[in-house]
């Protein structure tokens, strides 16, 4: 895979409202102890590529705290394995999918330094463990210009924000459709895999032509290029939404579901945080959770995902619900359905229930 390169891009997501309020979604925190962008850069690592770019934004500082120099995902500062680029704050607004080529024209030095055959274009906020090694040997083997990750369109329910493609029998692509309310085959999983003289090439018609959203690029080119697909077969959620974030989370308290993701052989690798374990005092009872390093439980927890440094304490009740780090919570204290930020403080006896469809979210350092 030293032929391929791989580009982490950075989408706004404001439908995660208050909990992406005061950090980038790419630093999203997920299941305990992970962030979002986890996940991307594990995909790529493990499959044997290992020059990465990242696009950045304003948020950026807590990306830099969490990613450093790469040095949990074996990416060398010497070698210059991981670059950073600046992001455009252009479609900051949309959370329509997309891709920006204004990320690629202020930052067009990596790709002149940086000749590979194939670049990985990959959204930051999935959640799966994919082996590209397949999917890149379609590619080349097909000689397709660009071969998107795409999922079946009957398995996704918000297809107004999608790229839709209408394919053929042959893994083709004969339609590129920016929402589709007609019948359309597949859905862009936020993955696809793009010749690398090819993205040059678009970038001279954007800077040329002024148009900066690369499926408008792909669509109006369409008759002059080689178009194929790939269903990922592996486990794979996309979180755009407070709904979609809790549901992924949930499910994968489920040890089967679990096992899926966080597999041997194919490390979903984090940044390495020393903790001593957590603490479980007489009396509490726990269930079903996920539960992170560094708390002291008195309580009861049950179908819930609790992030380090939790301290709940005696006769508190929490369940169906997500705790970010460093979170407290008082005696006596009812949590149900609440997704609660880090640094949030929930006094005795509060009670909180929201619903699985309607969570109740508390915005970091909340006290109650």
């Amino acid at each position: 895979m030293r032929d391929t390169m791989g580009i982490i891009i950075n989408n706004p997501l404001h439908a995660l409202g208050a909990l992406v309020k005061n950090r980038n979604p790419i630093t999203m925190p997920f299941f305990a102890r992970y962030r979002l962008v986890d996940f991307a850069l594990s995909n790529l690592v493990n499959s044997g590529i290992f020059k990465i770019a990242i696009v950045t934004s304003d948020k950026y500082r807590s990306l830099l705290d969490h990613v450093g120099i790469g040095q949990e995902w074996g990416l060398s500062r010497k070698s210059q394995s991981l670059v950073f680029m600046q992001g455009s704050s252009q479609f900051g607004h949309s959370d329509v999918q997309h891709i920006n080529m204004v990320d690629f024209i202020k930052n067009d030095v990596v790709f002149e330094r940086n000749k590979h055959k194939n670049i990985i274009i990959s959204t930051s906020n999935i959640v799966s463990n994919i082996s590209y090694e397949k999917y890149i040997d379609f590619h080349n083997e097909s000689q397709a210009d660009i071969t998107f990750l795409t999922i079946p369109g009957s398995e996704h329910n918000t297809l107004e924000k999608e790229v839709m493609f209408i394919t053929d029998s042959n893994n083709g692509i004969k339609e590129v459709k920016i929402g589709c309310k007609d019948v359309c085959d597949r859905v862009y999983s936020g993955i696809m895999i793009i010749n690398h003289s090819l993205l040059d090439k678009f970038i001279e018609v954007s800077e040329n032509t002024r148009e900066y959203e690369m499926f408008r690029i792909i669509s109006d080119s369409i008759d002059y290029l080689n178009l194929k697909y790939m269903d990922i077969t592996e486990y794979y959620r996309k979180i755009d939404s407070i709904k979609n974030y809790f549901d992924a989370n949930m499910e994968l308290i489920d040890i089967e579901k679990s096992n899926e993701v966080f597999k041997e052989n194919n490390v979903i690798l984090t940044k390495v945080k020393d903790n001593h374990p957590t603490l479980y005092k007489e009396g509490c009872d726990i269930s079903n959770a996920c539960i992170a390093s560094g708390g002291v439980i008195y309580g009861k927890i049950s179908n819930s995902v609790v992030f380090r440094h939790a301290h709940i304490s005696e006769n508190a009740s929490v369940s169906n619900s997500i705790l970010m780090e460093d979170i407290k919570i008082g005696k006596n204290a009812v949590l149900d359905f609440v997704i609660a930020d880090r640094n949030v403080t929930i006094g005795d006896h509060v009670i909180l229930k929201g619903t699985k469809e309607s969570p109740v979210i508390l915005d970091k350092e909340t006290v109650i």
